[in-house]
């Protein structure tokens, strides 16, 4: 039935939660020290994750640009805690994620085992959002990239759009030279993946995450291990 199997980057075959917290607590130690903020790491950080997710929103929908993205994080997260910041301060704390946070990029158990079952069976694309030269690094840093065929890591910079922006779905295809009823893509996120490969006519397969909506994937399983089993052994 399928020809091609794409999946999603971050949260799928990495956590790319873990990655940022932890890359976010050492670098505010590593330019501020932690005993200086006032309040615990896990409270400052709530908040700046839940800006964070906001602002990339925007970047996602074309309304920001990266660096803006990386400045007002810290700005707004700052400032709802009354901590003076420079942009001396802010640029050490960017410098720093993005020197450092390919240490914590760790693909997921079982990840590298289900691409390889894959590989012999179908060919595997990636859909995902974000800068080229980042997600590639991420790939490269987890030894994923010899998994996928070149012309199917389709990535939004290069695109243009971002899921579930149809345009990218599109774009995958296009590559692949197939229809939407001969791919499955793979992902977390309920928004990005799910609904965007159902808004173009192809199958979806949600991993990692429990709580869905009307927005009904055409698989879901709780990890690696449970694909294998359930999306690779009954074909």
């Amino acid at each position: 039935m399928y020809k091609v199997v794409f999946l999603d980057l971050d949260n799928t075959l990495f956590s790319f939660d873990n990655m940022y917290e932890k890359v976010s607590q050492q670098a505010l130690q590593h330019v501020i020290g932690l005993n200086q903020l006032g309040i615990s790491f896990d409270v400052f950080y709530d908040q700046f994750r839940s800006i964070a997710d906001q602002l990339y929103f925007e970047v996602e929908k074309g309304q920001r640009s990266m660096d803006s993205y990386r400045d007002e994080r810290w700005i707004r997260t700052f400032k709802s805690f009354q901590i003076p910041v420079d942009h001396d301060m802010m640029n050490q704390l960017n410098k720093f994620i993005i020197s450092n946070y390919l240490e914590f990029v760790e693909p997921y158990e079982g990840a590298k085992e289900f691409l390889g079952l894959l590989q012999e069976r179908y060919r595997v694309g990636l859909i995902t959002n974000g800068a080229v030269d980042m997600q590639r690094a991420k790939l490269e840093r987890m030894n994923m990239l010899p998994f996928f065929e070149e012309k199917l890591i389709v990535i939004s910079e290069e695109v243009g759009v971002s899921k579930p922006d149809p345009g990218i779905f599109h774009s995958a295809l296009t590559s692949a030279g197939i229809s939407p009823t001969e791919a499955v893509h793979f992902g977390d996120s309920i928004h990005h993946d799910i609904k965007g490969a159902n808004l173009v006519g192809m199958s979806s397969a949600l991993i990692h995450t429990e709580v869905s909506d009307q927005q009904l994937p055409t698989y879901r399983f709780q990890d690696f291990f449970d694909a294998t089993k359930g999306f690779l052994n009954e074909r």
